[in-house]
């Protein structure tokens, strides 16, 4: 009676290990099937998609490029797309997640934002990863448990149709904050006048620009994955930064375009694009949420701009571009920038 008894515990015990099991896993493609993952799971997930989606192209970069739709970019490659973004990301990151994508999938394409944010310090992010996710000796189940936690899938089946991707898989909006963080002049405006971290941020920041640091992460990091790999077309462009972003620090942006322009540009596998002279964007307050921070249909707007190569710089055109660049700089009159912007956000707190 013991015996059976104890049988009947270890048979039910087994059973409801193996329903937990079916439940995670069938909760982790739902998670895929739905797209629900946000910019703050990126480095969760990477891991997965590098190693286990099927793709010849890759989206690597920062919240610059995490709004971009897969499905646009393939219509410039010809090819399919995976965005592998992360989120606040330095150029380490970013060169280790491309290097993730080459290792393990037949990359064509790479599509990289070159944020000048992501070369400043000299301490790498990529030392921070759990560089356990993405051993080569994982199998796909101590991927399940390792990169899908429990809290993310509870997370995500209670924020429904909120949650970052809607209620349908949509490889386009994966990491997309679009829905979440719309643009506009509200808050925009808000973004100066209250919470204005982002601003804060980047004054502090472009305070302590430093060439060499620069440089030094552009050898090291940006360089060596387009030597190394010839056979891929990179799409590298500089973000259409608002022009207060741009008069943060104007030497430091130019110093940054001119190191970018000076070594990539002699590489027949790439393609820079310079969507920093873009006047009908960067000078459209609609189309930010903050300083930097563009909609999703800037997103788009920079894809169909690249299919037909325009704003593509190259070393014929390059000093039109830059003198473009400074053009913009000198067309913008900071203090009355500011002073229509300050009676724009008391119009809007008055209207309350």
């Amino acid at each position: 009676m013991q015996e059976r008894t104890q049988f009947f515990i270890t048979l039910a015990v087994t059973a409801l290990l193996l329903s937990c099991c079916v439940l995670l896993y069938f909760s982790y493609q739902d998670l895929y099937r739905a797209g629900k993952i946000g910019s703050t799971d990126e480095r969760e997930f990477n891991a997965v998609i590098g190693r286990y989606f099927k793709f010849d192209s890759v989206i690597v970069g920062t919240s610059m490029s995490e709004n971009f739709k897969c499905s646009e970019f393939d219509k410039v490659t010809g090819g399919y797309s995976q965005k592998m973004t992360t989120n606040g990301g330095d150029i380490s990151e970013i060169s280790f997640m491309a290097h993730y994508a080459f290792q393990h999938q037949q990359i064509k394409n790479v599509l990289l934002d070159l944020l000048v944010y992501s070369y400043l310090y000299p301490e790498p992010k990529s030392a921070q990863l759990n560089k356990k996710k993405y051993e080569n000796n994982l199998s796909a189940m101590d991927h399940l448990y390792d990169s899908v936690k429990l809290s993310v899938i509870l997370k995500t089946v209670l924020a429904g149709k909120n949650s970052f991707a809607g209620d349908k898989f949509d490889r386009d909006k994966i990491y997309s904050w679009a829905d979440l963080t719309p643009c506009g002049i509200r808050p925009f405006l808000l973004s100066l006048f209250e919470t204005d971290f982002i601003l804060k941020k980047h004054r502090e920041e472009m305070k302590n620009y430093n060439a060499e640091t620069v440089e030094k992460n552009i050898c090291k990091y940006l360089l060596p994955m387009i030597q190394k790999h010839p056979d891929i077309t990179f799409y590298l462009y500089f973000p259409p930064f608002t022009p207060l972003e741009l008069l943060l620090s104007p030497s430091a942006h130019k110093h940054f375009r001119k190191t970018i322009m000076d070594k990539l540009l002699q590489y027949s596998n790439v393609r820079l694009y310079d969507y920093q002279s873009a006047g009908s964007i960067i000078n459209n307050k609609y189309n930010y949420k903050d300083i930097t921070h563009y909609s999703s249909e800037v997103s788009s707007f920079i894809i169909k701009q690249m299919k037909v190569n325009k704003f593509l710089v190259t070393r014929e055109n390059r000093q039109e571009a830059e003198k473009r660049f400074d053009n913009i700089l000198a067309s913008v009159n900071q203090e009355m920038l500011w002073r229509d912007l300050q009676k724009q956000y008391d119009a809007m707190k008055n209207d309350k």
